[in-house]
């Protein structure tokens, strides 16, 4: 039996890494909404995904999904959802060669 190795993951848990009616503003990663978001969860998944994302603000007016290099400052917006997200490790108990 090998060691198991470590893994580091970026998450955004919806009930404790969103904040609705909060805007992240500035940091944005492009100069326009990412494509392809139509709710904050959409918009939150595309961050976990994407490795240069630390945070997410949705617009839900227009319906538009900014994802962010950096935390910008928080301010309150009634019609914005936004996120952050944190970095967890973790390792496999144990790990089975599949071999035999």
């Amino acid at each position: 039996m090998s060691t198991a190795p470590t893994f580091r993951i970026g998450v955004i848990d919806p009930t404790t890494d969103v904040s609705p009616r909060t805007d992240l503003v500035g940091g944005d990663l492009t100069t326009s909404p990412w494509p392809n978001a139509d709710t904050p969860g959409e918009c939150r998944m595309a961050c976990v995904d994407n490795d240069q994302c630390v945070a997410f603000s949705f617009a839900s007016g227009p319906k538009q999904c900014w994802l962010k290099g950096s935390v910008g400052e928080r301010r309150s917006s009634s019609n914005v959802t936004s996120g952050v997200k944190r970095w967890v490790s973790f390792s496999a108990v144990e790990v089975l060669d599949l071999s035999e």
